[in-house]
């Protein structure tokens, strides 16, 4: 989680910050374009990051004694964990506390349930790790659902969404 939390860049606090700033001034047209930069920006690290790791997974996977397909998942884990991450701070940017905590409920019981069932499976070791890719999985589809509006949003103007972002970040 420390390496989902770094493919962030400080962004997802800058989000939570400039989001009720926008709504209440008169910058309310600037909010999806923003939210749309910041998701590329995280979609880019995350392919960076995944890109390296993918190189030197066997070196990773010697010296920490894992399983090579643990490290994979691992990888995913990681990638659907800092899109969840930065989409949670979309959602409590426009102060939506209720849909927060309600995907968020959603996806412990998600993941509980299928690391359970793997794990009975015969899953072993891989059912619990598998069975948090799914949730994080659900919990990014349910919130680009919830904030589909926004990301998804016809932007007409120009602005300088990076100078903005990464002075906050």
């Amino acid at each position: 989680s420390a390496l989902s939390f770094m493919t962030l860049l400080g962004m997802g606090t800058a989000i939570y910050k400039l989001i009720p700033e926008y709504l209440v001034g008169e910058f309310k047209n600037k909010i999806s374009s923003l939210v749309r930069f910041s998701l590329k920006i995280i979609l880019i690290t995350n392919i960076i990051l995944i890109f390296i790791f993918a190189l030197v997974a066997d070196y990773i996977s010697l010296h920490l004694k894992m399983h090579l397909q643990l490290v994979f998942i691992t990888l995913i884990m990681v990638f659907f964990f800092s899109i969840s991450n930065m989409l949670s701070y979309i959602l409590l940017g426009f102060q939506r506390m209720k849909t927060y905590t309600t995907i968020n409920i959603a996806g412990q019981i998600i993941r509980i349930i299928f690391a359970a069932i793997l794990t009975i499976l015969g899953f072993s070791f891989f059912g619990p790790p598998i069975g948090i890719i799914v949730a994080l999985a659900s919990m990014t589809l349910f919130q680009i659902i919830s904030l589909a509006p926004v990301i998804f949003q016809t932007i007409n103007h120009k602005w300088d969404r990076f100078r903005e972002l990464f002075e906050y970040s």
